[in-house]
């Protein structure tokens, strides 16, 4: 059987993101220690449990964004 390729397993997990922000949840990254974490989207301020860091959503990027599959970082060799 044929596995399925790296990228289309990225892509995969940005359709991910969006049905779950659909679904008023998202998971960000912490803006200071860098810990994942997961949010209720209508929340105008946010606070990670990990280190307590509160502040806008701005400042807690997208763990997975749309464009996350076609990024540098990754280098297939597919």
């Amino acid at each position: 059987m044929a596995q399925m390729p790296r990228k289309l397993k990225r892509q995969a997990q940005e359709d991910y993101q969006l049905e779950m922000q659909a679904l008023g949840f998202n998971l960000v990254d912490c803006g200071s220690c860098g810990s994942t974490f997961l949010h209720r989207t209508r929340h105008e301020e946010l606070e990670c449990p990990f280190c307590d860091y509160r502040s806008e959503p701005s400042d807690f990027p997208d763990h997975f964004h749309v464009g996350f599959s076609e990024s540098a970082e990754f280098q297939d060799d597919e």
